[in-house]
């Protein structure tokens, strides 16, 4: 019964209080390191890899998917799996990543009063550039994404105060692997030319 469950939590309560200091102490940082470890290692991956890509989506004009986020609160590394940027026109590849992988250095972060990246791993990128042929204006198969930006950047925004500018931000090690450019020509006859990383 009702009685009984507040009685009994009465009784638990006064056991805990009851505890040594550092038991208690103890207690309370497991609770907080566990409830950290689910938000910043289940949630949040769960939220970018559900929310990102629409975000992506919208800003670029182009449809965007991600296969999986992952988040290590421990290691504090992330890592996005399978990234892609489809053409505008097919489900055809424009911009693909296997893998993308960040160390964040928090403890030179809070010292240096930068943030700071130890180590960016890009596996196996790829990128698709085409001239596209018709018109008298010279266009390629992402220029699309540049005029959804201007857009986007002419729109009135409200003023702010103070321009806060690009913050700065440290990378130790940047390493890249596989990576492919792919070129070709539509208005050649689908002339290609590959090149790789």
């Amino acid at each position: 019964t009702r009685k009984e469950s507040s009685a009994a939590s009465d009784v638990y309560k006064r056991q805990f209080q009851a505890q040594a200091k550092w038991v208690r102490i103890s207690t309370y940082f497991i609770i907080t390191y566990v409830i950290y470890a689910l938000i910043v290692g289940v949630v949040t991956p769960l939220i970018l890899q559900s929310q990102l890509p629409s975000v992506l989506s919208d800003k670029t004009g182009r449809s965007v998917s991600i296969e999986k986020v992952g988040i290590n609160p421990f290691l504090l590394r992330a890592s996005v799996a399978n990234f892609q940027i489809n053409e505008q026109s097919s489900q055809a590849k424009f911009v693909h990543v296997n893998r993308l992988e960040l160390d964040i250095g928090f403890w030179q972060s809070v010292f240096q009063f930068t943030p700071t990246i130890e180590h960016i791993d890009l596996v196996a990128p790829y990128v698709h550039l085409s001239r596209l042929e018709g018109g008298e204006a010279t266009r390629f198969n992402f220029t699309d994404i540049i005029d959804t930006f201007s857009q986007s950047a002419s729109e009135p925004t409200k003023p702010e105060e103070e321009s806060a500018g690009i913050p700065h931000i440290r990378i130790g090690h940047f390493h890249l692997s596989q990576g492919q450019v792919s070129v070709s020509y539509t208005h050649l006859r689908a002339h290609e030319t590959e090149a790789d990383l």
